[in-house]
């Protein structure tokens, strides 16, 4: 009865720390404690990933204290995100019931339960995709500007959360020629510029200010695929 208690508590996210680190837990929350502490410098000579999950962990660090719990707090806070996200998109495209379903299925599934209780970025990664494709809809259904604005800051900041993320984007790109059969969406298409408008008023400022860091390059090796080096990238983590 002692250990099914204990593993229930563990279950509902009770104990984030219980767990030892995983492999690139180990230089985001590193890397949140320097920016924490204020080390840019150090910090951008020792990241190769986008910006944002560090600089959120980091906010989360002077909030609540630096610690392994804070860290797992975020991926777990984004997954809560991701279930809200995910029942009003669901939501307005079936209907509640389904929406509802849809939260079940995905709340359950192990491997998104996983992820939203370690400190890696894939959560917050899927809270900004699913953000910015529900806002994209929310655009077509009311045809306001406002989510379409949103929709690229959005889109932006999945970018500053790994570069790949950025396929949220090719997805409402491949959706934009469909608009053209329909006439109420046809004529909504000479307003997009907003989005794209939005989405380079987030990502151009950090990447100017990475390239003249002279640390772009070294941000963007991840896209450069993994080699024996990249196995041994946490090691040069305390």
């Amino acid at each position: 009865m002692g250990n099914t208690n204990y593993f229930s508590w563990r279950f509902l996210l009770y104990d984030l720390a219980y767990m030892n680190l995983v492999w690139d837990e180990t230089p985001h929350l590193y890397c949140g404690l320097l920016l924490s502490h204020g080390q840019l410098t150090d910090y951008l000579h020792l990241t190769r990933y986008p910006p944002l999950f560090d600089v959120i962990i980091a906010g989360f660090f002077k909030v609540l204290g630096a610690s392994v719990f804070t860290g797992r707090l975020v991926s777990a806070t984004f997954g809560l995100l991701s279930l809200v996200v995910l029942y009003k998109l669901a939501s307005k495209a079936y209907g509640q019931r389904v929406a509802f379903l849809s939260c079940i299925i995905m709340a359950t599934m192990a491997g998104f339960f996983w992820l939203s209780r370690v400190t890696l970025l894939e959560m917050a990664l899927e809270f900004f995709f699913l953000l910015t494709i529900y806002l994209f809809v929310e655009w077509l259904h009311s045809g306001k500007d406002l989510p379409l604005f949103l929709g690229g800051i959005s889109l932006g900041l999945v970018f500053l959360t790994k570069y790949q993320g950025i396929v949220a984007g090719l997805v409402i790109l491949a959706a934009l020629p469909f608009m053209l059969y329909h006439t109420e969406f046809k004529a909504r298409l000479s307003r997009f510029w907003i989005f794209i408008l939005a989405t380079a008023a987030i990502v151009i400022p950090v990447l100017a200010f990475t390239y003249f860091s002279g640390t772009l390059g070294q941000w963007l090796s991840l896209l450069q695929g993994s080699d024996t080096a990249t196995n041994l990238y946490s090691v040069r983590f305390p």
